[in-house]
């Protein structure tokens, strides 16, 4: 190797696996792919360590299901990840190349729409600003007043008695005093019939 030029002694063994040295400069040397990213060992998910796991489902190293490491497993290497017939630590699981913000956006769920397919409004010339009545300030001392027709305003007084009666009162009065009458018709019959028994019971005594 040429001493002037760069030394590999820095790069992982891994990551040489896929490295090839140009033919024409050999001190220069090309990669053709990066390092798969970190999987946890405890959750198998890719993008953190297990001393930093946030998750608290420990999986097998094996098969990833959600039973016990220290159970001996006979199951077929499953991958978490991708579902390859591997471990999910392999390197040979394709989502280890793809970068974490790139899988965060490979999701199933479509994008929303606006259901309501109605046109955005657009903005027109402003119109005129609508115009507020104003109402005539009262002191404390005013008298309440109101405007009919006429010019000279009506001055507003207590009801009197018979405009407070309403129709339901009215009603309501009739019902109670029917009420009343068909009573004393009922009581009257009552004595009535009474004082028969006590008559036919005075001319049985008298005999």
């Amino acid at each position: 190797a040429d001493p002037a030029g760069p030394s590999l002694s820095h790069l992982k063994a891994s990551s040489l696996q896929n490295t090839y040295v140009s033919y024409t400069n050999p001190t220069q040397y090309h990669r053709t792919d990066h390092d798969p990213y970190v999987v946890c060992f405890d959750c198998h998910e890719i993008g953190h360590k297990s001393d930093v796991c946030p998750n608290k489902t420990s999986r097998c190293d094996k098969c990833g299901h959600n039973h016990s490491k220290d159970s001996d497993c006979e199951l077929h290497p499953k991958c978490h990840n991708c579902g390859g017939f591997y471990v999910a630590t392999s390197n040979d699981c394709p989502k280890r190349r793809i970068p974490p913000k790139r899988r965060a956006t490979h999701t199933t769920t479509p994008p929303q729409e606006n259901k309501t397919n109605k046109p955005a409004p657009t903005k027109g010339a402003p119109g005129p600003s609508p115009v507020i009545p104003t109402t005539p300030s009262r002191g404390a001392w005013s008298t309440p007043f109101c405007f009919t027709d006429t010019a000279a305003p009506v001055v507003l007084g207590t009801p009197s008695k018979k405009e407070a009666e309403t129709p339901s009162a009215t009603v309501e009065l009739a019902l109670w005093q029917s009420k009343i009458e068909a009573r004393m018709t009922s009581v009257e019959i009552t004595i009535k019939e009474m004082k028969q028994m006590l008559g036919t019971l005075l001319s049985k005594v008298n005999v």
